[in-house]
């Protein structure tokens, strides 16, 4: 079986509350497509969907061509990697890899074979024998990623798998993920509310706001091109700023530009904030309305300090109407 998905009009309502509302999305061969939204939005029970643990109330899933909407979990070829590793704290790295396999009947030489390839394929070879107190949570997490890999499934769900790690660690992870996905070649949900892990790491994102689809789209599409102020506001910084003629915008700091207060066509206000971000550095200018601007600027040209008076120039040309 092809390891296409489509959620075909997929609604589930838990009591009064409506989960999914007609969701309906399609995943190719090899992609990965995050979900993202805050929380409540939906994207959690999409995944559990997709793996059988929810049974829609109308709607359809379909595999590879195939309705899978009744079958049980147990009988869909798919690996998922939670928030928590969910590791057997009494088996070793290997023998929690080959844990799958074992239930699935596989012999137990090319349990051990598969096990070996799949930690070595998330760069843990030589810790095959070690338990996970013995490892760090980085670590504990590649585990439990080739725990779902070494079944060669049809699809792989993840779910908010780098919440529970710290910042650098995620960003490490988060590349392994992408690499392992795409030698793997295997179609991949990953389900997220950060933003930048899902720029970071999807073919597609899917934006969601209370079971519903609010743009799907390539991650530069997503953030250069949202489709409405939600996306807008969600992907990426946004300030709220009314322009010439009273519409309200809302406008990225990159799209920002500081300049000299008696520059022609500036804006003016007084700097309220700088604030340093390593390569770049946001100056929030606060304007004589009282509405704040931001704007990004290369770290070692930020020259400014908060109480300065300064012009800003807005190009308005990527900017979202915040009543769309």
């Amino acid at each position: 079986m092809s390891g296409r998905l489509e959620f075909r009009e997929v609604v589930k309502c838990f009591g009064a509350t409506v989960a999914l509302d007609r969701f309906g999305l399609m995943l190719a061969d090899g992609e990965l497509i995050s979900l993202l939204g805050p929380s409540g939005c939906g994207k959690t029970t999409a995944l559990r969907v997709a793996a059988g643990f929810e049974r829609p109330d109308d709607g359809a899933v379909i595999l590879g061509g195939a309705d899978i909407t009744l079958i049980p979990p147990h009988r869909r070829n798919m690996g998922m990697v939670f928030q928590q590793y969910s590791l057997f704290p009494h088996l070793t790295a290997r023998d929690n890899v080959a844990f799958g396999l074992r239930v699935r009947g596989v012999s137990a030489a090319e349990r051990a074979a598969r096990a070996t390839e799949a930690l070595a394929r998330v760069r843990l070879t030589g810790l095959e024998d070690r338990y996970a107190h013995q490892m760090s949570g980085g670590q504990q997490q590649r585990v439990a990623l080739a725990r779902a890999l070494a079944i060669s499934p049809e699809l792989l769900l993840l779910d908010e798998p780098l919440s529970a790690l710290d910042a650098a660690v995620r960003e490490e992870l988060r590349e392994e993920i992408r690499r392992v996905q795409r030698e793997a070649g295997v179609a991949t949900i990953f389900v997220t509310h950060d933003q930048s892990e899902a720029i970071g790491i999807s073919d597609r994102i899917c934006v969601m706001r209370e079971g519903r689809i609010e743009q799907v789209g390539s991650p530069r599409d997503v953030y250069l091109a949202p489709a409405n102020a939600f996306v807008a506001r969600f992907v990426g910084s946004t300030y709220e700023w009314t322009a010439p003629g009273g519409r309200r915008l809302l406008v990225r700091p990159e799209d920002v530009t500081v300049c000299a207060p008696d520059a022609a066509d500036a804006l003016r206000g007084t700097v309220a904030a700088v604030l340093f971000g390593g390569v770049t550095t946001v100056v929030r200018v606060e304007l004589p309305d009282g509405s704040q601007l931001g704007a990004t600027v290369l770290s070692r040209d930020a020259r400014v300090r908060v109480g300065d008076a300064v012009g800003l120039r807005v190009d308005t040309t990527r900017a979202v109407e915040t009543a769309l």
